[in-house]
């Protein structure tokens, strides 16, 4: 039977986002209880950034003067999601004392909002290949995989949730086209909007839309589906790509929409035009496909010359001494078998495996309808995701959403009991294993100040603060705003404080001083000079340096990140040791160096105080 219009049922959805919202409201208390507490550096920024704009509202000036001082910080996010904060941020003031606790109310409710919403497309989209209890299924574990609970929490406004709303909008799209049998023009148009609006969040998000090009190209050569359509998708889709990109037309960025998206999709036009073309004169098959294949050629060679860095990713300009310093430490970057999901994505990549085999092996055995193209999709989109998740995690929840309806289907439609008994099993055991890993990873560390020292959540991609939220989020939530208020009180005037990369954003938010470092690779020159201070092996005159020429005036150090347990043996010993951590240590502490005494209840932080003209005395001699 063919489910490509859609049954959906208004109620059914309306009742799965309440679910969904309840849900999140379930897991955020359980890890951090009532009171408002943001889980990662990039929540912080996110603020920080918006306060910006609202203080200068300046559209196209994305540089944060206070952080990486004095390089200033210039984020590889677009404003597209900012302005799903701003503006309801910017009505709720009327009802808030102050913008920045209107901005943060929204900041943090807004990735359970989001993912509400992502519910209802997700029960829409399946609806149209699976019968409606099994489309119940598919959403209801959305709303409830452990890989994706974190990414939809509160106190996390990051992009990835966002990310994933528009790739189901576009998904949705895409499958308006084919169950409406290729035929209506404005679909087209409006799939090319939709991928231009998913560029504009993040490059990422070409994974998806160049599979569906790809697809809806062998299709149109097979005789389903227009090529002159999808000539105009991908004209239509560079047009709006070159509307948000005028104010900077000439920057090539490939970690953000730019020119290089701009020219990628004119050279599909240009390829897709010499096949439209050749389409429509007389020649034979191999003569046609031979001038097709010379045009890919000839036009991917034209591309690639000209963006020589692009198949190299979103890291295409990041230098490899900060991917070895840097990098290589960020969580949601490492390779999926070097994080703590490594044994759970192995049954699940396993259970995939199977589910994709079972359906390419159903859909080539039945008559190919609009029903076998919708399913292709999540096919294919599955495989690349899956593939890509073997070497960076960040890319696993993408790999789930497209992987679910194929799971449920695999375990609901079977005919064979035993494949439906060990369908359940397998899950069961993969849902009961990662759950385990996700509750020890969020309460495994005993009660702590609010100094907050970070825990690595590997499984959500994201650092979250373990924190003695755990056991009593008042006191933490309390505590941490008394911090940050005591080193706000260091001056009366900003100054700049040097800090671990990742201790940058909350200095930031939280305080009126301007930070060196922040974990954001377009300062790199930041990034570096932040490991030099805090981690190298220290060296007076390559430290002094650059504490004097970023004028700073403090040191913000973690005692915690700086334990014997969690440094190498080198950095450990007296000669290879930063100055953090003799600092930390207090052996061998430069006589510049003082410490500034802070309450007891902060006994994991030190703030220690520079004396410039002595700094300055001892480089001379």
């Amino acid at each position: 039977m063919e489910y490509c219009e859609s049954n959906r049922n208004r109620t059914t959805v309306i009742v799965l986002m309440i679910i969904g919202f309840i849900f999140s409201i379930v897991s955020y208390y359980s890890a951090f209880g009532w009171h408002i507490n943001f889980l990662d550096t990039d929540d912080h920024m996110r603020m920080v950034r918006i306060r910006e704009f609202f203080t200068h509202f300046d559209l196209s000036n994305n540089v944060i003067a206070r952080s990486n001082v004095p390089f200033g910080c210039s984020l590889h996010w677009t404003r597209f999601y900012d302005f799903f904060i701003i503006i309801p941020s910017y009505l709720l003031n009327f009802f808030t004392d102050s913008i920045n606790n209107a901005i943060e109310y929204v900041c943090f409710c807004i990735s359970p909002i989001v993912k509400c919403i992502s519910i209802a497309i997700l029960f829409k989209i399946v609806c149209r290949i699976l019968k409606k209890y099994d489309a119940n299924i598919v959403a209801s574990i959305f709303l409830a995989h452990v890989a994706l609970v974190n990414t939809y929490s509160f106190g996390r406004p990051d992009h990835h949730a966002f990310i994933i709303l528009f790739e189901l909008i576009f998904t949705d799209a895409v499958v308006r086209i084919v169950c409406n049998n290729f035929n209506r023009t404005k679909d087209y148009v409006l799939v090319s909007l939709i991928s231009a609006l998913c560029i504009w969040i993040s490059p990422e998000t070409l994974i998806p839309i160049a599979i569906v090009n790809a697809l809806f190209f062998f299709l149109a050569l097979g005789g389903i589906g227009d090529l002159q359509k999808l000539l105009l998708q991908n004209i239509m889709t560079a047009l709006f790509v070159g509307i948000i990109i005028l104010d900077s037309i000439s920057k090539i960025e490939y970690d953000k929409i730019s020119i290089v998206h701009f020219s990628l999709f004119t050279c599909a036009s240009i390829f897709l035009g010499i096949c439209v073309f050749v389409q429509n004169i007389q020649m034979s098959i191999f003569a046609k496909l031979s001038i097709i294949g010379l045009g890919l050629i000839c036009v991917a060679a034209v591309f690639l010359a000209t963006y020589p860095k692009f198949l190299r990713g979103m890291e295409a300009d990041i230098s490899d001494y900060v991917k070895l310093i840097w990098l290589s430490k960020i969580s949601e970057m490492k390779p999926v078998f070097a994080s703590n999901f490594g044994i759970d994505f192995a049954i699940y990549a396993i259970i995939i495996l199977v589910a994709v085999s079972r359906k390419i092996y159903y859909l080539a055995n039945r008559r190919f309808c609009r029903l076998s193209i919708v399913w292709s999709i999540f096919i294919l989109n599955t495989i690349f995701y899956t593939i890509f998740a073997f070497f960076s995690v960040r890319m696993l929840p993408f790999s789930i959403l497209f992987s679910l309806p194929l799971l449920v289907d695999l375990g609901m439609n079977s005919r064979n009991r035993r494949i439906i008994v060990t369908f359940f099993i397998t899950i069961g055991v993969f849902f009961t294993s990662a759950t385990v890993d996700s509750v020890k990873s969020v309460f495994a560390a005993p009660a702590l100040t609010a100094s907050l020292p970070s825990a690595k959540c590997e499984r959500c991609a994201c650092n979250i603060e373990a924190n003695s939220a755990v056991v009593n989020g008042a006191t933490s939530t309390l505590t941490v705003r008394e911090l940050y208020k005591e080193i706000d009180n260091l001056s009366d005037t900003p100054v700049v404080i040097m800090a671990s990369s990742n201790d940058g954003p909350k200095l930031l938010y939280y305080t009126k001083h301007s930070v060196l470092g922040a974990p954001y690779h377009r300062q790199q020159e930041g990034i570096i000079s932040s490991y030099k201070v805090m981690q190298d092996a220290f060296s007076e005159k390559t430290v002094g340096k650059i504490l004097l020429d970023t004028n700073a005036s403090y040191i913000f150090i973690k005692k915690s990140a700086f334990a014997k347990r969690a440094i190498s043996k080198a950095h450990a010993s007296a000669e290879h040791a930063s100055l953090a951590n003799m600092i930390v240590h207090n052996t061998n502490i430069p006589p510049w160096i003082t410490i500034v005494k802070l309450s007891e209840k902060f006994d994991n932080i030190i703030i220690a105080k520079i004396n410039k003209e002595m700094l300055i005395e001892r480089l001379k001699q």
